[in-house]
């Protein structure tokens, strides 16, 4: 089993206010209790804790590498009085410059797997396999059901037809086709997990705004981060950039890696 990685980082500038062991000391009290909850919970689980003094978003991404972690995870706020709608800034930083999985926590955090399921903004390029991957594996392993969601403005439809694939040569209606296409691109994630109940929902709607209106009743919502190179260390897709300001659900943001082929082709 992987180890969880409790980090707490702290950065040079209040250290040179309050004291590097002042700071340490605050650190560790928040942690510790923490990681002694966690033991307790999971006593087969690997723990181990880091206080790296850097600032907090480079020093996560810093033990990720170190650990060739597979996910991260991190709160959306680490105070205040709004942790539902307000985006940390170590955890906005974090997504703009990992090249990991992140999970932002946010939303409602108690709904049960069992009463809801995964939610995936899916967009049928090629490169959506890296998404696919993950919601499905996260699906089979919770026992959750998993509900694709493509939006698909009606003036659009025709536009995002090669998206999706080749629409079938029978198909008049754009929409239909859409429909059929992305349905043929989910049965192969269906084949290969059977245990899962995949759904697929075309709604005439904006991407961000489809998947917001159905984050109230999911468990996770799955997004992808398609940007390359300097800019996506400096913006956010508007999708991602949507679920994690607003999602009433926690984001896993999936990035595509920059030297996929196909997702070059596609963006």
């Amino acid at each position: 089993m992987h180890p969880y990685v409790a980090t707490a980082a702290y950065g040079w500038q209040p250290a040179a206010a309050l004291g590097d062991a002042r700071i340490a000391e605050e650190a560790r009290s928040v942690v510790e209790p923490v990681v002694a909850d966690l033991v307790r919970a999971n006593p087969d689980l690997d723990i181990s804790t880091r206080f790296p003094q850097e600032e907090p978003a480079h020093a996560i991404h810093s033990v990720a590498d170190e650990l060739n972690a597979e996910l991260v995870v991190i709160g959306s706020s680490g105070r205040g009085a709004l942790p539902r709608v307000v985006l940390g800034s170590t955890a906005a930083d974090l997504v703009r410059i990992s090249e990991r999985p992140i999970v932002v926590v946010r939303g409602d955090t108690e709904r049960q797997a069992d009463d809801s399921g995964v939610l995936l903004g899916f967009d049928g390029t090629a490169s959506s396999r890296h998404i696919l991957a993950y919601a499905f594996e996260y699906a089979a392993r919770h026992g959750t059901p998993l509900r694709a969601v493509h939006g698909l403005p009606g003036h659009w439809a025709e536009q995002m037809l090669p998206r999706a694939g080749s629409p079938p040569e029978s198909a008049d209606n754009p929409r239909e086709a859409t429909v059929e296409a992305l349905g043929k691109h989910l049965d192969e994630w269906r084949d290969r997990y059977p245990g899962v109940r995949a759904d697929l929902e075309v709604v005439e709607s904006t991407a961000a705004r489809a998947l917001l209106e159905r984050t109230s009743q999911a468990t996770v919502v799955v997004v992808g981060s398609h940007r390359h190179g300097v800019a996506r260390r400096v913006l956010l897709g508007s999708v991602s950039h949507a679920m994690l300001y607003h999602a009433d659900c926690p984001v896993a943001v999936i990035p595509v890696p920059e030297n996929d082929e196909a997702a070059k082709a596609d963006s």
